[in-house]
């Protein structure tokens, strides 16, 4: 009777951990489901990212907007980025200023009155070291060039900010593919001029623009 007992004991044992166990078929799926699970939601994981530095990109657009309308009152003009142009009319073949004085002059509005405390870094700049890598700038004659070079309407946009936006290039190459200087000289980065739009995908191609004007970007730079 012993013996019988200790053999049910065991028997049963045996079937407690069988049932403590998975199949292999029972971890297949389990993957599975992980890996369709994971599939869903990186993407929406990665847009939210996106849409939180673009948001960031447009607070500290207006953190600058603030300084440099400090700075004008203090000066009764805006900082300066462009050099040795006499009449903005007739040199519109060079309307991009060098990347090296990106923040040259912009450092007028940290030192030595602090408009604001530090120069805003554009998050999405992957192709430029620091300390370049600011939200770009564009004085208001240097903008003026750009735009009227682009359509020679004449028109006043005042100064822009750009950020290159969640593709981290300045234009898009004749072959439809995002590029920028550096490497590509600014003719061939500006060959299309792309607003950011995140109707077109949160990540997409295209800058993120600020006007003095207050004008819409999409207007002023006409996506293609």
């Amino acid at each position: 009777m012993a013996f019988y007992s200790q053999g049910l004991e065991l028997f049963t044992n045996s079937i407690c951990r069988r049932k403590k166990s998975f199949t292999l078929i029972e971890l297949l799926i389990v993957v599975a489901i992980i890996s369709i699970l994971a599939a869903i939601a990186l993407p929406n994981f990665l847009d939210a990212q996106t849409r939180a530095k673009v948001t960031r990109i447009k607070a500290d657009m207006r953190t600058m907007l603030n300084g440099l309308e400090a700075y004008a009152v203090d000066h009764n003009k805006y900082p300066k980025r462009h050099y040795g142009v006499a009449d903005p009319e007739q040199d519109t073949a060079n309307f991009v200023p060098d990347l090296d004085t990106k923040m040259e002059d912009l450092s007028r509005l940290t030192t030595p009155i602090a408009y604001l405390t530090s120069l805003p870094v554009d998050i999405f700049e992957r192709s430029v070291p620091a300390p370049l890598n600011k939200i770009d700038y564009y004085d208001p004659i240097q903008s003026y060039r750009y735009v009227n070079y682009l359509y020679a309407e004449k028109r006043q946009p005042g100064y822009m900010l750009i950020s290159v936006g969640p593709d981290g290039h300045i234009g898009v190459l004749s072959s439809g593919a995002p590029g920028g200087y550096p490497p590509q000289p600014p003719g061939i980065a500006l060959t299309f001029r792309w607003v950011y739009d995140p109707t077109r995908g949160t990540i997409s191609m295209g800058n993120i623009l600020r006007f003095q004007s207050n004008e819409e970007p999409s207007v002023v730079m006409r996506n293609p």
